[in-house]
């Protein structure tokens, strides 16, 4: 939050963490709003240059810090360990990806490569792929902004 004043704010960034509609058109999650104002129970926020409230637990302020590694660490406690504890499964050269599986607990970490101009990466908790390819995986979790990806407390 850049600077309260009363029940207004300097507009801040912020990010949609459920699906909710608007005027009967649907807001997926990890959607950039502004947030204008506060009441108690909910924001005044700015989308597509038109002015809504909604219900606090809808949106939250950007950025969104990064989780610390003891709360991955309850996802799975290789969080943070060097490399020589997972076993590559799949490198993507194209994408510049690997999936790695930890060894002690035999679940599935994406090492994504990310950025356009800077690049950096982030390892993302997958646990196991069920029914879906790597290809599918890595799709879904790249898409999703380090905001989100935050939020949900599955990268670091």
């Amino acid at each position: 939050m850049l600077s309260p004043k009363g029940n207004h704010l300097e507009p801040v960034r912020g990010l949609t963490v459920e699906l909710f509609a608007l005027e009967g058109k649907e807001i997926q999650r990890d959607t950039h709003v502004w947030i204008m104002g506060r009441e108690p129970d909910q924001w005044h926020i700015e989308y597509k240059d038109k002015s809504y409230s909604v219900a606090r637990h809808l949106v939250v302020e950007c950025p969104v810090p990064r989780p610390l590694i003891e709360q991955l660490r309850t996802l799975d406690g290789c969080f943070g360990l060097s490399e020589s504890a997972f076993d590559e499964v799949l490198i993507d050269r194209d994408n510049y990806y690997i999936f790695m599986r930890c060894k002690q607990h035999g679940k599935l970490f994406l090492d994504d490569t990310r950025g356009t101009s800077v690049w950096y990466s982030r390892l993302i908790y997958v646990g196991d792929l069920g029914n879906s390819s790597y290809d599918h995986v890595w799709s879904k979790f790249h898409d999703i902004s380090d905001d989100m990806l935050n939020y949900m407390c599955v990268a670091f």
